[in-house]
């Protein structure tokens, strides 16, 4: 265990055992509890998980309460995780529905292309250029430009769709904090933040 001071927390942290998370409200028997911001009192201490995981939901870098700023890292939370979230379960089912839309549209586009084309190739070497001809050609490149404004439309939904919530539902790491008492007491200026990760 790191001593609670390395990250800013404060001298009662591991002394009281009343002290218990504001977000799950639960004691240092799950996490040590740390002083995270200027908050103070019963919303003073959070374990650094929870915290880190509040953060991460709320889409936010700052105490909602007395809205100090926490230095944070960011990173994109795997593709993975969006299938297993259940807030996006419709655009999942709406993914797999298109997968078998284009499992079962792709082979039957490539067969009446074909198709077409053999037709008019057909009617072409026994009555040269003529309107069944030109017709089956006109058709397999409409059946074509659907199938491609089609496919390129559904991708481009699903992408934007994915970083939309990838942007939404960040991996947030705290990186620094200053200690609780010099922020209450506002001399930032003389004591340089900590680094959380070089202090693991």
């Amino acid at each position: 265990m790191h001593d609670s001071r390395q990250f800013g927390g404060s001298p009662y942290s591991n002394n009281n055992s009343e002290i218990m998370c504001r977000i799950c409200h639960e004691g240092e028997s799950k996490e040590e509890l740390f002083s995270f911001c200027k908050c103070s009192g019963t919303v003073a201490m959070a374990h650094r998980s929870c915290l880190e995981k509040w953060l991460s939901t709320a889409n936010s870098s700052a105490c909602e309460i007395c809205k100090f700023n926490f230095q944070t890292s960011r990173r994109p939370r795997p593709i993975l995780d969006w299938f297993r979230n259940t807030e996006s379960s419709q655009d999942t089912n709406n993914l797999i529905g298109d997968l078998v839309c284009f499992i079962v549209l792709s082979p039957l586009t490539i067969v009446s292309c074909y198709l077409c084309v053999v037709g008019a190739s057909h009617y072409m070497v026994k009555r040269g250029v003529s309107w069944e001809a030109s017709g089956l050609i006109v058709l397999s490149v409409i059946l074509a430009t659907v199938y491609c404004i089609w496919l390129g439309a559904t991708i481009r939904h699903h992408v934007r769709t994915m970083k939309k919530w990838q942007e939404s539902h960040q991996s947030v790491e705290l990186i620094s904090v200053r200690s609780t008492i010099i922020n209450l007491e506002e001399n930032n200026n003389d004591i340089p933040p900590i680094n959380l990760q070089q202090s693991m």
